[in-house]
């Protein structure tokens, strides 16, 4: 796949910490409507490989590509605002459920009827509507990862990364 077809391309990404390489990638391309799983066992590197894709570890050696543009420098905040990560682990601001929500709208500048709207349906979509003037720092795993979850699809991304997003849900939660 060439970089006018890709949304995300990678190549040869290298991470590597305490000197040993926990990342080797040499090419990676994702088409505009694909979805793709990574399973591995513990520490093979899915979660640094998510991290990397989302510009949120910088590799020592390697390339991303954001529809055929190299993502760096200032382009890195412009693609990161055009995506969304789901942690494993649920990472919430000090503020309620809606502001948890509509905080990735405000980043973005949206107007305060759209962040209404948009934050009010994914609280809906997720079951935590009634949760929208609690704290965030008072829900279970399950209501916080909700949370998290709903906050990433409030800004309607163009890539979704999900690391295991799915893990502190109940069954009848998914």
């Amino acid at each position: 796949m060439t970089g006018n077809s890709a949304i995300l391309e990678t190549r040869d990404l290298v991470v590597k910490r305490g000197g040993t390489t926990i990342l080797s990638v040499d090419t990676l391309a994702l088409s505009p409507v694909e979805v793709l799983s990574v399973i591995g066992p513990n520490g093979a590197g899915k979660t640094t490989l998510l991290q990397v894709l989302a510009g949120l570890v910088r590799p020592l050696r390697g390339e991303i590509l954001f529809q055929g543009a190299s993502v760096r420098g200032e382009s890195n905040l412009a693609f990161r605002r055009r995506i969304s990560m789901v942690f494993q682990e649920p990472l919430l601001f000090d503020t309620t459920v809606f502001g948890n929500v509509a905080s990735g709208l405000k980043i973005r500048g949206m107007l305060r009827q759209v962040i209404a709207e948009r934050t009010t349906r994914q609280l809906n979509r997720f079951g935590i509507s009634h949760s929208a003037d609690r704290s965030a720092w008072t829900l279970s795993g399950g209501e916080a990862q909700r949370t998290s979850l709903a906050r990433a699809f409030a800004v309607n991304p163009e890539i979704l990364f999900l690391d295991e997003p799915f893990a502190s849900l109940d069954p009848p939660t998914w």
